[in-house]
């Protein structure tokens, strides 16, 4: 009788991790649905840009206009190949297999770069001290074009965007504030979950605030969302120097 009941919890407990097992399966086939799909719109319109850019051009050719349409060109193809790197850094974090590598890095530079990437030098107010911190350019780069799109995408159309950065102790802060609708203190976390949309949400892919946070940690730093005096969003980025 005892034999039969060990079988039997046996049976039920190899029950349970196959079960367990082909769930996890499932949420892997899940997230990576919900990302491709994720991917696809964001491209799209970035794509769209540039084939529209590109069919003017053509037309234009010689009448001294083409300078504005090929800025227009370089600030989406720069924006498809941040949300392509967006796709491969999800991969990797998933994996464990991003590569972090610090090197000299000219803060201020790097936050202007950044907002041009963006395409946001209209609307974006840089405030940066002068300094130099060991950071991955590349990664930090891409946690701030998240954050700047991010603020773009989810407040009226040219709200300004504050972009602050300062090097203390052994650290960098960055700050990125704008004057949107803000984010209720309910939401303030699962705002950093992949794929997450809020109630106020009717862009974006849903990945960029929950990259800032895991790029971020990838450099022993860390993203939270704070208080703004007046209303909007103040998002708050640490890493290490």
């Amino acid at each position: 009788m005892t034999d039969g009941v060990q079988a039997s919890g046996a049976a039920n407990r190899s029950l349970a991790e196959a079960r367990a097992h082909l769930e996890r399966l499932q949420d892997d086939l899940d997230l990576r649905d919900a990302l491709l799909l994720s991917l696809a719109h964001d491209l799209r319109a970035s794509i769209a840009a540039i084939a529209g850019a590109s069919a003017t051009l053509r037309s234009r050719a010689g009448d001294g206009s083409t300078g504005s349409l090929l800025d227009v060109i370089d600030e989406a193809a720069a924006a498809v190949q941040i949300v392509i790197s967006n796709l491969f850094d999800v991969e990797r974090l998933r994996h464990g297999s991003l590569a972090v590598v610090p090197q000299p890095t000219d803060v201020p530079g790097l936050l202007a770069r950044s907002v041009e990437t963006a395409g946001l030098a209209d609307t974006v107010t840089i405030e940066a001290q002068p300094g130099t911190c060991d950071l991955d350019a590349g990664l930090t780069e891409r946690i701030l074009w998240n954050l700047l799109t991010n603020a773009s995408i989810h407040a009226p159309p040219r709200t300004p965007i504050t972009l602050c950065a300062s090097v203390e102790d052994d650290c960098v802060l960055i700050h990125v504030e704008d004057e949107g609708p803000g984010i209720p203190e309910a939401e303030r976390e699962a705002v950093f979950e992949p794929f997450h949309q809020g109630a106020s949400s009717g862009q974006g892919s849903g990945v960029g605030l929950y990259l800032v946070r895991q790029l971020a940690r990838a450099q022993g730093g860390d993203a939270w969302i704070g208080e703004r005096p007046g209303g909007g969003t103040a998002v708050h980025v640490r890493l290490p120097c």
